[in-house]
């Protein structure tokens, strides 16, 4: 089956109605510029240091810090030496560490972020270094975002769809932290774009299925949970464009590409763990353990998603799961309708259009129907047998597989722990859902009302936090009016964290307001 054209245009008959699109488009793309512009002279401008060091930002600074200054992921005197002089913090609190077997100390979180940081810190002062890291990493986040649009439409839906998304959306506010979540969604969103990219140049697919193999090997080795979203993806790319001496290379490349990025931290645990969330991490509750005054720590039992451990989480806890599985969607501070509305109406607009174009062939033609396997005549290539409709239902299986398993699990943790700003778990991965609804190629009129009422029920919902992005993360008890009509997630552990600010909590028998 051959794939559809890469863009939608929906050519009109009536006289001028090119120009008039274009102006349109050259008037949404100021826009989009003006907007992200102005996000990025907020972050360059923003000191961190001036909010309270929480969640676990010092881990991933100092891990930037001692690859910068050191080339290195082991905690030592100078690496805290350097800390102390960034003039954030006199400790590093909230560190992950892990003790080695000749008595020095290693890092015990993901790197990727780290690394990105590292140049910067190691060329700029603070707070300059991280600004312009994060200010950079927001704009290619923003970039890959419009170019999975553009794999499919052009115009002024490309930027209308791209603002709902990455710029009226939460990833805004990571951008003000010095936590891994917009790294990762800007690797997911590259892994998506290769993927999708790859159904449509002939020429070149093999190189860009590589190209996604590695970032998909990247992606589970920062997070294995990762898997669930990036084995659907490679496997349907393998089987639809490629030999099958290329997809045993490509297996190959992924489970290679996998064995390198684990390296480090196999090195660094002295070849215990391949995972950062594995082993007998410690938590550096104050001092560091060279620190004159001594050290505080706490063992901390590494994460675990064994397949026994899974299948106990998610029939042991079914009530709990279901209604982890409502504040996912809609929870007043975790849902997605709140923090990134774009995402799940874009889902909803494709599985309707999946459904209504098949329905309309089905009516064209009687014996073309799911009995007969003939899909060929469906429209925008979204039969099961479609590339781009078969790389839908595999990023949608993969991102509904994800949320379930953490709902199940983890359903008094789905959403990333107590200073999370919206669900940040679903941030790292949310291009998946952009990619799958761009793959189906729903008519652009509508992608582009679904993506400006989308802008608008952001900007109403994240009214508070919106209007000072940058303390975001530190005041996650701002709520506006709209977000207040959400179900609040009184049943979760952490809560207080949303409720109250930072002096009191649910525990001591705050109300809810």
């Amino acid at each position: 089956m051959t794939s559809t054209t890469a863009t939608s245009t929906e050519p009109s008959s009536e006289p001028g109605a090119g120009r008039a699109r274009r102006a349109d488009a050259i008037l949404w793309w100021s826009v989009l510029g003006v907007c992200t512009g102005l996000l990025c002279v907020a972050m360059l401008v923003d000191d961190f240091r001036e909010r309270p060091l929480l969640g676990d930002q010092s881990s991933h600074l100092m891990q930037g810090i001692s690859l910068a200054n050191g080339a290195n992921l082991t905690f030592d005197e100078s690496d805290y030496e350097a800390w102390v002089d960034l003039g954030w913090d006199e400790y590093p609190r909230g560190l992950y560490i892990q003790q080695r077997g000749d008595g020095s100390w290693a890092f015990a979180k993901p790197y990727g972020y780290s690394v990105w940081l590292a140049p910067f810190l190691a060329a700029l002062p603070a707070p300059l270094s991280v600004n312009v890291a994060n200010a950079l990493l927001f704009l290619t986040f923003v970039g890959l975002s419009a170019a999975i649009v553009a794999t499919r439409y052009s115009g002024p839906v490309v930027p209308i769809a791209t603002g709902a998304f990455a710029v009226a959306s939460f990833p805004v506010f990571y951008a003000f932290t010095t936590h891994p979540d917009l790294f990762l969604a800007t690797a997911s969103a590259l892994f998506c774009l290769l993927a999708l990219r790859a159904l449509e140049r002939e020429q070149v697919r093999f190189p860009l299925a590589v190209g996604a193999a590695v970032a998909g090997a990247f992606l589970v080795a920062e997070k294995p949970t990762m898997l669930l979203l990036v084995a659907p993806v490679m496997a349907w790319v393998g089987y639809q464009v490629l030999g099958a001496r290329q997809r045993a290379t490509l297996a190959t490349l992924l489970v290679a590409g996998y064995v390198v990025f684990v390296i480090p931290y196999l090195y660094y645990s002295d070849g215990s763990v391949f995972t950062p969330y594995g082993g007998d991490r410690h938590f550096v509750l104050l001092v560091p353990p060279f620190a004159e005054g001594g050290w505080a720590v706490q063992d901390v039992a590494g994460e675990q998603l064994s397949l026994s451990f899974v299948i106990e989480g998610a029939t042991s806890n079914l009530v709990d799961s279901a209604r982890a599985l409502g504040f996912y969607l809609f929870g007043r501070h975790t849902g997605i309708a709140v923090f990134m509305p774009a995402a799940l109406a874009f889902v909803a607009l494709a599985a309707w259009w999946m459904w209504a174009s098949r329905r309309t062939a089905r009516a064209a033609d009687p014996q073309s129907g799911p009995d007969s396997g003939d899909h060929s005549d469906l429209p925008n290539d979204i039969g099961p047998l479609g590339r781009h409709g078969g790389l839908a239902l595999a990023m949608f299986a993969g991102l509904g597989l994800y949320i379930l398993i953490y709902c199940a699990v983890f359903p008094f943790n789905y959403y990333g722990g107590g200073q999370s700003i919206g669900n940040r778990y679903f941030l790292q991965v949310a291009p998946f859902a952009l990619a799958g609804a761009i793959a189906i190629r729903p008519p652009a009129r509508l992608l582009a009302r679904v993506g400006g009422v989308s802008i608008i029920a952001a900007l109403v919902m994240l009214s508070a936090h919106m209007a000072d992005p940058s303390n975001a993360f530190t005041t996650l008890d701002r709520r506006s009016a709209a977000q207040r009509i959400m179900p609040f997630e009184s049943g979760l552990e952490g809560t207080g964290y949303f409720l109250c600010g930072r002096e009191r909590c649910l525990d001591e028998g705050v109300p809810e307001p």
